[in-house]
């Protein structure tokens, strides 16, 4: 048996780290060489785990019958206890498991919530796990300053990592992974935080410091540093000026239709803007600002010179180019409804094969509807696609679906679907022929 053992042994003890084993451990020297060891306690191949040499030390957890089970760098096996014996307590031995913290945890005086707290650790702290108590564990921090216990569900054998992401817009944090959970706050656009794991279409993401855990939409972070984008406007129409992101918020000053403004950042539906003398400071609604300046004088002449201009740069737009080059998830776009000759203000929300979006206000969800001809319909409509100064013939999918929900207060559940060239259905993941012929029926209307 002995030899069989030795022909399989490797380098160095292949044992499993198990946090619920982990107890205090007594130092022993092993008597003989070749000594096997398993992972759990039966003779047989399938356990067996490696060897141990005479004059090795061990920690001896515990002895049960003829078997040990034993502890040599944190990992946990099984062998003769016949072949050990106990050192003096002059040896040093270490038999602690060193284990990290998953998240910002408390560490009690006892294996209960009820016996009063020592400290709290922040995510990714290094613990010595010395023991178990039911669901907890013993910990000590290396100093031993720090002993207590911590729900074992919050510990981890190996080192968690992050990434780091930034907010494409302001954004709210939430305490479980859905809207209707807490709102832990806000953070501004462009903040960087750290995601160490994702859920559903959240992910969960930390402070600086781990000490604060919550949620946030994916559709709203950025693997790359988002800088806040200085653009012009022009307002649509006369519009108020709100100290805040809310119309429940004190009005500043009221412009007039055509008046340009800087827009410096965007909140949900509101774009934060200024004059051009920097004298004033405050939101607008975004459905009310356009990049394109307005055009002079007035008449059917120049409404008809600003819609061939728009037709004229219409252009057919493969989705992957349009991903990696003009849009990006939580941003605001327009479309342009070529029945009824008006703009729809959108949000790009979801979506990796092609864009999920919602109308960006009640407003808004009206013209959907009267472009889609009265009602919600899973018919594809031609519209034209607006983002960043470039024109694109999309397609519309009008039944609202999924559990999406990001904007507040639009009169409608859920997100529809927008296609370009070449996008693809979330299901079953093909470029869709209908989409496809309502794509080249908005570009054959710009280009006729």
């Amino acid at each position: 048996m002995k030899s069989m053992l030795r022909r399989l042994a490797t380098a160095s003890l292949a044992l499993a780290v198990v946090f619920g084993s982990a107890q205090a451990a007594v130092g022993a020297k092993v008597t003989q060489d070749g000594l096997p060891v398993f992972d759990s306690p039966t003779y047989s191949e399938e356990t067996y785990a490696g060897y141990l040499n005479s004059g090795e030390t061990v920690g001896v957890v515990e002895v049960r019958g003829d078997w040990a089970k034993i502890t040599r760098d944190g990992k946990i096996g099984y062998t003769g206890s016949e072949y050990l014996t106990r050192i003096s307590s002059e040896n040093t031995y270490e038999s602690r498991v060193t284990g990290y913290t998953t998240r910002c945890v408390t560490v009690y005086k006892g294996a209960s919530t009820s016996s009063g707290t020592v400290t709290t650790l922040p995510w990714g702290t290094a613990v010595y796990v010395t023991g178990t108590n039911g669901s907890y564990c013993h910990v000590e921090n290396e100093s031993g300053s720090v002993s207590g216990y911590i729900y074992s569900g919050y510990l981890s054998h190996s080192q968690p990592t992050y990434t780091t992401g930034y907010t494409t817009q302001e954004v709210t944090v939430y305490a479980n992974p859905s809207s209707s959970s807490a709102k832990l706050g806000t953070l501004p656009r462009g903040t960087a935080v750290r995601v160490i794991g994702t859920s559903g279409e959240c992910c969960q993401v930390l402070n600086d410091d781990g000490m604060s855990c919550g949620y946030i939409y994916s559709g709203y972070l950025s693997k790359t540093e988002v800088v806040n984008k200085v653009t012009t406007g022009y307002t649509t129409r006369e519009v108020a000026v709100y100290s805040s992101a809310s119309t429940s918020s004190s009005v500043l000053i009221r412009l007039n239709t055509g008046t340009e403004v800087t827009v410096f950042d965007v909140n949900g539906s509101f774009c934060k803007v200024r004059n051009s003398s920097g004298s004033m400071v405050g939101y607008i609604l975004a459905n009310y600002l356009t990049q394109t300046p307005p055009s002079s004088g007035n008449g059917s002449s120049d409404n008809s010179s600003s819609l061939d201009t728009l037709k004229s740069n219409v252009v057919m737009m493969d989705w992957s180019t349009a991903v990696d080059s003009v849009l990006s998830r939580g941003s605001y776009y327009t479309l342009y409804d070529i029945r009824n000759n008006q703009t729809i203000r959108v949000k790009y929300t979801t979506g990796s094969s092609h864009m999920d979006i919602e109308p960006a206000t009640a407003e808004d969800t009206a013209k959907l509807l009267e472009c889609l001809g009265g009602s919600w319909t899973y018919v594809r409509t031609p519209v034209i696609l607006i983002a960043n100064g470039r024109y694109i013939a999309a397609s519309l999918y009008g039944e609202p679906h999924g559990g999406t929900d990001t904007v507040s207060g639009n009169n409608m559940d859920g997100v529809v679907c927008l296609h370009l060239a070449n996008s693809r259905t979330h299901g079953s993941d093909r470029v869709d022929e209908d989409h496809q012929a309502a794509i080249q029926a908005a570009y054959n209307w710009a280009h006729s």
